[in-house]
Protein backbone atom coordinates (compact mmCIF):
# COMPACT_ATOMS: atom_id res chain seq x y z
CA UNK A 1 0.00 0.00 0.00
CA UNK A 2 1.41 3.71 -1.12
CA UNK A 3 2.39 5.74 1.82
CA UNK A 4 -0.39 8.56 2.03
CA UNK A 5 0.48 12.13 1.44
CA UNK A 6 -1.83 14.57 4.04
CA UNK A 7 -3.95 15.93 0.99
CA UNK A 8 -4.90 11.68 1.44
CA UNK A 9 -5.66 11.65 5.13
CA UNK A 10 -8.22 14.53 4.76
CA UNK A 11 -10.86 12.43 5.77
CA UNK A 12 -9.18 9.20 6.67
CA UNK A 13 -8.46 8.35 10.23
CA UNK A 14 -6.84 5.09 9.00
CA UNK A 15 -3.79 5.74 7.96
CA UNK A 16 0.22 4.70 8.57
CA UNK A 17 2.27 7.13 10.57
CA UNK A 18 6.10 7.86 9.16
CA UNK A 19 7.13 6.13 12.60
CA UNK A 20 7.87 2.86 11.97
CA UNK A 21 4.83 0.54 13.45
CA UNK A 22 2.55 3.15 14.37
CA UNK A 23 -0.48 3.72 13.32
CA UNK A 24 -4.35 5.53 13.18
CA UNK A 25 -7.55 4.04 12.82
CA UNK A 26 -11.07 5.08 13.94
CA UNK A 27 -12.63 3.71 17.71
CA UNK A 28 -15.04 1.15 17.91
CA UNK A 29 -17.76 0.44 20.42
CA UNK A 30 -15.13 -2.37 21.47
CA UNK A 31 -12.50 -0.08 22.49
CA UNK A 32 -13.92 1.90 25.24
CA UNK A 33 -12.80 -0.30 28.04
CA UNK A 34 -8.96 0.48 26.94
CA UNK A 35 -9.39 3.78 26.10
CA UNK A 36 -10.86 3.94 29.70
CA UNK A 37 -7.94 2.33 31.31
CA UNK A 38 -5.17 4.58 29.33
CA UNK A 39 -7.17 7.72 30.09
CA UNK A 40 -7.28 7.38 33.71
CA UNK A 41 -3.52 5.97 33.90
CA UNK A 42 -2.97 9.26 32.05
CA UNK A 43 -4.98 11.69 33.78
CA UNK A 44 -4.48 10.43 37.69
CA UNK A 45 -0.86 12.04 38.87
CA UNK A 46 -2.55 15.52 37.85
CA UNK A 47 -5.81 15.38 38.65
CA UNK A 48 -5.68 13.68 42.11
CA UNK A 49 -3.43 16.60 43.43
CA UNK A 50 -5.63 18.93 41.92
CA UNK A 51 -9.16 17.29 42.84
CA UNK A 52 -8.59 13.94 44.65
CA UNK A 53 -9.12 10.54 42.58
CA UNK A 54 -12.48 8.24 42.40
CA UNK A 55 -12.21 5.24 39.95
CA UNK A 56 -15.79 4.94 39.73
CA UNK A 57 -15.87 9.00 39.30
CA UNK A 58 -13.64 9.20 36.27
CA UNK A 59 -14.78 5.78 35.02
CA UNK A 60 -18.80 6.81 34.99
CA UNK A 61 -17.63 10.53 33.31
CA UNK A 62 -15.63 9.01 30.28
CA UNK A 63 -18.69 6.65 29.83
CA UNK A 64 -21.07 9.43 29.73
CA UNK A 65 -18.49 10.89 27.31
CA UNK A 66 -17.43 8.02 25.28
CA UNK A 67 -18.32 8.44 21.46
CA UNK A 68 -16.29 5.83 19.55
CA UNK A 69 -17.41 7.84 16.19
CA UNK A 70 -15.63 10.48 17.38
CA UNK A 71 -12.23 9.18 18.68
CA UNK A 72 -9.27 8.26 16.60
CA UNK A 73 -7.00 4.66 18.21
CA UNK A 74 -3.36 4.95 18.38
CA UNK A 75 -1.61 1.26 17.24
CA UNK A 76 1.72 0.18 17.97
CA UNK A 77 2.52 -3.13 16.15
CA UNK A 78 -1.16 -3.53 15.66
CA UNK A 79 -1.65 -3.12 19.09
CA UNK A 80 -3.69 -0.23 20.96
CA UNK A 81 -1.04 2.32 22.94
CA UNK A 82 -3.30 5.11 22.45
CA UNK A 83 -6.49 7.32 21.51
CA UNK A 84 -7.52 10.82 20.82
CA UNK A 85 -10.04 12.91 20.15
CA UNK A 86 -9.90 15.65 17.36
CA UNK A 87 -13.01 18.30 16.91
CA UNK A 88 -12.21 20.11 13.71
CA UNK A 89 -14.22 23.52 13.76
CA UNK A 90 -14.56 25.92 10.97
CA UNK A 91 -12.10 28.13 12.77
CA UNK A 92 -10.22 25.76 14.44
CA UNK A 93 -8.95 21.76 15.67
CA UNK A 94 -9.37 21.54 19.27
CA UNK A 95 -7.38 18.29 20.30
CA UNK A 96 -9.49 17.70 23.03
CA UNK A 97 -8.17 14.22 24.40
CA UNK A 98 -4.70 12.70 23.82
CA UNK A 99 -3.72 9.78 25.82
CA UNK A 100 -0.80 7.52 25.53
CA UNK A 101 -0.04 4.90 27.90
CA UNK A 102 2.29 4.62 30.49
CA UNK A 103 4.16 1.41 28.77
CA UNK A 104 4.26 3.32 25.35
CA UNK A 105 5.30 6.79 26.75
CA UNK A 106 8.98 8.36 25.75
CA UNK A 107 9.25 6.36 22.74
CA UNK A 108 7.69 8.96 19.69
CA UNK A 109 4.34 7.76 19.50
CA UNK A 110 3.07 10.79 20.88
CA UNK A 111 5.18 13.06 18.76
CA UNK A 112 4.45 11.09 15.49
CA UNK A 113 0.63 11.53 16.26
CA UNK A 114 1.52 15.38 16.59
CA UNK A 115 3.00 15.74 13.59
CA UNK A 116 0.46 14.14 11.47
CA UNK A 117 -2.15 16.79 13.34
CA UNK A 118 -0.07 19.83 12.84
CA UNK A 119 0.37 18.81 9.54
CA UNK A 120 -3.31 18.00 8.49
CA UNK A 121 -3.80 21.56 10.55
CA UNK A 122 -1.25 23.25 8.47
CA UNK A 123 -2.46 21.60 5.24
CA UNK A 124 -5.89 23.60 5.74
CA UNK A 125 -4.35 26.49 7.57
CA UNK A 126 -5.57 25.72 10.68
CA UNK A 127 -5.05 26.54 14.48
CA UNK A 128 -5.43 23.28 16.70
CA UNK A 129 -5.50 24.03 20.53
CA UNK A 130 -5.35 22.44 23.12
CA UNK A 131 -5.40 22.31 27.09
CA UNK A 132 -3.35 20.42 29.69
CA UNK A 133 -2.93 20.22 33.58
CA UNK A 134 -0.33 22.66 34.17
CA UNK A 135 1.35 19.39 36.73
CA UNK A 136 1.76 17.67 33.45
CA UNK A 137 5.00 17.32 32.06
CA UNK A 138 3.59 16.71 28.28
CA UNK A 139 3.46 20.90 28.04
CA UNK A 140 7.00 19.97 27.35
CA UNK A 141 6.34 18.44 24.26
CA UNK A 142 3.57 20.66 23.35
CA UNK A 143 6.26 23.75 22.86
CA UNK A 144 8.15 21.84 21.06
CA UNK A 145 5.75 21.14 18.67
CA UNK A 146 4.77 24.95 18.31
CA UNK A 147 1.91 25.70 20.81
CA UNK A 148 1.94 28.26 22.91
CA UNK A 149 0.26 29.54 25.93
CA UNK A 150 -2.91 31.61 25.64
CA UNK A 151 -4.66 31.55 28.49
CA UNK A 152 -4.54 29.94 32.39
CA UNK A 153 -6.74 28.56 34.52
CA UNK A 154 -6.54 27.23 38.41
CA UNK A 155 -5.59 23.83 37.19
CA UNK A 156 -4.76 23.69 33.70
CA UNK A 157 -2.35 25.55 30.69
CA UNK A 158 -4.85 26.81 27.64
CA UNK A 159 -2.40 25.87 24.18
CA UNK A 160 -2.38 26.99 20.56
CA UNK A 161 -0.59 26.30 17.64
CA UNK A 162 -1.36 28.68 14.98
CA UNK A 163 -1.54 28.28 11.25
CA UNK A 164 0.72 29.67 8.21
CA UNK A 165 -0.38 33.04 7.94
CA UNK A 166 -2.97 33.15 4.64
CA UNK A 167 0.06 34.69 2.70
CA UNK A 168 2.43 31.47 3.29
CA UNK A 169 1.97 29.66 -0.01
CA UNK A 170 4.41 27.49 1.10
CA UNK A 171 2.61 25.38 4.10
CA UNK A 172 5.67 22.99 4.83
CA UNK A 173 8.03 25.87 5.55
CA UNK A 174 5.57 25.68 8.87
CA UNK A 175 6.07 22.23 9.04
CA UNK A 176 9.53 22.59 9.91
CA UNK A 177 8.74 24.71 12.78
CA UNK A 178 9.70 23.57 16.47
CA UNK A 179 8.22 19.94 16.56
CA UNK A 180 7.61 20.14 12.62
CA UNK A 181 8.56 17.41 10.28
CA UNK A 182 9.29 17.04 6.70
CA UNK A 183 8.02 13.48 6.75
CA UNK A 184 4.48 11.81 6.60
Amino acid sequence: MPRKTVEDTKNDRSISLAAPDIALRPARPEDAPFACAVQCESIRPYREAYFGWSEAREQQEFYQEWDAAQVTIVERESQPVGWFYLAQRRAYWALNRFHIAKSARRQGVGAAVLRLITARAGFHKTPVILQVYKNNPARTLYERFGFFLIHEDHHQFHMRRDAPSAGDSDWTRWLRSPGGSQKL
